[in-house]
């Protein structure tokens, strides 16, 4: 699904625990969920009624063999950093083209990649000297995800292209590793995260071919200057000014901050006492059963980023009374 960074869309995603996988299938087709979501309520795992989807308690208890039994992913906070699809194409091309370049051969397996990836795997290849820095940081990720699970090491090595070696596919992994497909899909997404939290970490002649498929925040650069600017003392109005902007695209960019990063924002200011204590009586209860008072007078936008606000607060404290 498109990576859609609404304050509502993280909002709820964020509540419903799958903040983490949001732009994870971004090649799925509207046709294509609306008849997977077709395909779970007629196993009657889910429930429809117009635009939402419910769990029906089959499908609650099969979201619970899923949590318990099926690979949980150990690298999903670095899904705001990298699209782990992007990444593994360029980053197997890269390994396969200098693979067959030390045998001399120019045989390549072909990859769905822009013309600015394979430039770059190009260019890369024209630095030289690549051979021992490179298989010594493959070794070295390797050896980090065999810490963390064997069967990801595994997999990594064994979706390399190179010379007379064609990588497995996500069916020949699930088969290899005796793990449903779906759940190997998760493995191998779980893999490419891995690898680009590594590689940042070794740095070398990897880190040359793939820094530009990591972001540095994990929120747009937008949203982050916004944050910046108000822990630098200016209120929402004068961002708004001072950038040209909507108060209410500053309002939705530190709501992202709070649902993504909330330990970069001053929640002192955005959620004084007077305030929190004010709003704390107007709402209680378990925060996502809170319907929104709209005020008689007054801005009633930013009565909502007050809401939203403490609603974010309330979910990360665990405090839902």
């Amino acid at each position: 699904m498109q990576n859609h960074r609404t304050q509502a869309t993280l909002f709820w995603a964020f509540n419903y625990g799958i903040l983490d996988w949001l732009g994870a299938e971004r090649k799925l087709s509207r046709a294509d969920f609306e008849q997977w979501l077709s395909d779970k309520r007629d196993h009657g795992l889910i429930s429809l009624t117009e635009q939402t989807a419910c769990l029906t308690p089959a499908g609650l208890h099969r979201q619970k063999g899923v949590l318990d039994n099926f690979y949980q992913p150990h690298f999903s906070q670095w899904t705001w950093l990298t699209n782990p699809s992007d990444y593994a194409d360029r980053f197997s091309l890269g390994i396969q083209a200098l693979s067959e370049l030390i045998h001399g051969e120019k045989q390549y397996t072909p990859l769905n990649l822009s013309l600015t990836g394979m430039g770059k795997v190009r260019d890369w290849l024209l630095t030289g000297n690549l051979q021992e820095p490179v298989s010594q940081t493959l070794m070295t990720i390797g050896s980090a995800l065999e810490k963390v699970d064997p069967r990801l090491a595994t997999m990594f090595a064994n979706e390399l292209f190179g010379y007379h070696l064609t990588g497995w596919t996500i069916e020949q992994a699930a088969a290899q590793l005796h793990v449903q497909v779906e759940e190997a899909a998760m493995m191998d997404r779980d893999v490419w995260l891995g690898v680009a939290h590594l590689v940042q970490q070794q740095g070398g002649p990897l880190w040359n071919l793939m820094a530009d498929l990591t972001a540095p925040m994990p929120v747009a650069k937008s949203t982050w200057q916004t944050v910046q600017e108000f822990r630098a003392g200016k209120s929402i109005e004068q961002i708004a000014r001072l950038r040209h902007l909507k108060a209410s695209t500053i309002r939705e960019h530190l709501l992202e901050a709070a649902i993504i990063i909330p330990d970069a924002l001053d929640w002192e200011r955005l959620m004084p006492k007077e305030k929190l204590d004010r709003l704390s009586q107007q709402y209680s209860g378990p925060a996502l059963k809170w319907q929104f008072q709209a005020p008689t007078d007054g801005d009633s936008g930013a009565a909502f980023f007050d809401f939203r606000l403490l609603q974010i607060l309330r979910r990360w404290q665990g405090d839902e009374k």
